[in-house]
């Protein structure tokens, strides 16, 4: 095989350092394999469009990773075949390397020349993408089956077995070095031995993250052994939020009069929306109740320098990043917040930097109220929505899309409805506010509560689509209370997806349950109930989970 020859003089230094890489890191996530599958189907079948299309995901996939521009692919139809006395020479791939940065070849520096050099091997060696199946094979082998949730009204640490349901529980109050307030979100890391929880201000306590070491679990015993080794305090006793006025204007859209008894509202500070950022050593969390991104330092414990993005970071739900760790979506979770901000991490820093924001349909109407993002890969994600319908906030001329789903583009920076507002419980659609979202078993889980009506946790359902064509979701069915869900249910709040992808937990603050689905069957289990003294369940956390 012919490669390219050693270059004599500019571009030297560049070819011997990219020629010194003995070790390369991957995407994880599966998303190459999945690639390379398709390259090889499509390949086989002889489709040059579909192989065309393939190689464009994994141009796209490597760029992002590598932090590269996006170059173009051609598909010959045959390989061009040279024959010279005696001799010939076939071509199986090139690259065009150029020095003004036209569309469709690579701009020339060392580092491209380094990462040409990489995609080189990947175009020339498929099988090794068999290495990332083992290593991602043996990082799931050692994550635990773990899940973590708090009980905000006990008080309670509760650390479970989702296979098994066996749960050990942590009187907080008890625990030594615990600040004191009310604990609200968990995040469990991915080896299980240890977990963030955060805790509320209130007039007089302030708010923070408690980090937990786990030292040991016994599921005989229902107890476990940890210590809060360090406190992580945000904010001062009496912080106050800092939302805007609102008043109802819509029998559409119930607003409660009383500030002090609504929930999407709250008067002191809170943190919410924990995530952790792939192959670094950060996790995020977003002051809900202001404008703060609250980064941790998982490795020495320790805050960084909060970041502020004026409106793009207003009242966000966490920053939701991609497997690769190279995009992440702010979600904006109040009234008329339509904006999904779009960030690029710095995984070595932590610093975040504000590409744009993307909105859910136009200035004149629009779908609001964010709870969460799912990744379906590095490029494209989907988010639900809450609100109903317009309220003080609401432009005078503008109108309000129900609870529905969206397609987001961050590359064309655009989000299309995928499915809209349903009218009745047998409807194909979102019901009730669209709380969360996930993805699993090529099947779309929406969390569906009863939180932003006047009526408010009279039920809770979990809708299930078929999420095989992504822009074409097929409504399944709607798992209700009384039927596949214990008869007192509301309030759908969280969905939490194992790394297998096998189980989805479901957690409701209102009526004490954590549930698990199945989601090959739909076959619905209780790992909490209130029957055990559970009152209001909220945080819940599986290790290594996706999102």
């Amino acid at each position: 095989m012919l490669t390219d020859a050693l270059p004599r003089n500019t571009n030297r230094a560049g070819f011997l350092e990219s020629d010194r890489i003995k070790t390369l890191d991957l995407p994880q996530g599966g998303r190459l394999l999945a690639i390379t599958k398709s390259i090889e189907s499509a390949m086989k079948a002889g489709q040059s469009a579909a192989i065309r299309r393939a190689w464009a995901d994994f141009l796209a996939a490597t760029s992002d990773f590598y932090e590269l521009p996006d170059c173009g692919i051609r598909v010959l139809a045959a390989r061009p075949l040279r024959v010279r006395e005696g001799w010939s020479s076939e071509l199986f791939g090139d690259y065009n390397v150029a020095s003004n940065g036209e569309q469709g070849v690579i701009p020339m520096n060392p580092k491209n020349l380094i990462t040409l050099s990489i995609l080189s091997c990947f175009i020339f060696a498929f099988a090794g993408f068999n290495s990332e199946r083992n290593v991602q094979t043996q990082r799931d082998e050692t994550r635990p089956s773990l899940l973590s949730f708090v009980d905000m009204n006990t008080y309670t640490l509760v650390l479970s077995d989702p296979i098994t349901r066996a749960k050990a529980k942590v009187d907080l109050k008890r625990l030594p070095g615990w600040p004191g307030p009310a604990p609200e979100h968990t995040l469990l890391l991915p080896d299980g031995k240890k977990v963030l929880v955060t805790y509320m201000a209130s007039a007089t306590e302030p708010v923070g993250i408690a980090v937990i070491k786990i030292n040991s679990i016994n599921w005989t015993a229902g107890t476990t052994d940890v210590q809060v080794v360090k406190n992580l305090e945000t904010d001062k006793e009496g912080t106050r939020s800092t939302f805007s006025s609102i008043t109802q204007t819509s029998p559409d859209q119930y607003i409660n009069k009383k500030v002090e008894d609504d929930w999407s509202r709250p008067v002191f500070a809170q943190l919410h929306g924990p995530t952790l950022l792939p192959h670094s050593r950060f996790a995020y969390l977003t002051m809900w109740t202001d404008d703060r991104i609250v980064g941790v330092d998982l490795d020495a414990d320790k805050l960084l320098a909060s970041q502020r993005f004026g409106n793009a970071s207003n009242h966000l739900h966490g920053v939701f990043f991609n497997d690769n760790g190279t995009l992440g979506l702010g979600v904006g979770y109040f009234y008329d917040e339509s904006n999904l901000s779009v960030f690029r991490p710095n995984r070595q820093t932590g610093a975040l930097e504000l590409l744009g924001e993307i909105h859910l349909g136009t200035a004149d109407r629009y779908a609001a109220f964010i709870h969460n993002a799912f990744w379906l890969d590095d490029r494209f994600a989907i988010a639900g929505t809450m609100q109903f319908g317009p309220t003080s906030l609401t432009p005078a001329k503008a109108s309000i899309i129900g609870p529905s789903i969206w397609l987001v583009d961050t590359r064309t920076m655009k989000a299309s409805k995928i499915i809209g507002t349903a009218k009745a419980v047998d409807d194909s659609g979102v019901l009730r506010s669209a709380s969360w979202i996930t993805v699993a078993s090529d099947k779309l889980f929406v969390a569906e509560e009863d939180s932003l009506d006047a009526s408010y946790a009279n039920d809770g359902f979990v809708a299930v689509f078929d999420f095989s064509n992504r822009e074409h979701p097929r409504f399944v069915k709607r798992l209700r209370p009384g039927r596949e869900l214990p008869a007192h249910f509301s309030v759908a709040h969280s969905l939490s997806t194992s790394v297998d992808g096998k189980t989805v937990v479901v957690e409701s603050y209102t009526s004490g349950y954590v549930l698990t689905i199945d989601t090959g069957t739909l076959a619905v289990s209780e790992i909490a109930s209130p029957k055990e003294g559970f009152k209001m369940p909220h945080g819940a956390w599986i290790a290594g989970r996706k999102n």
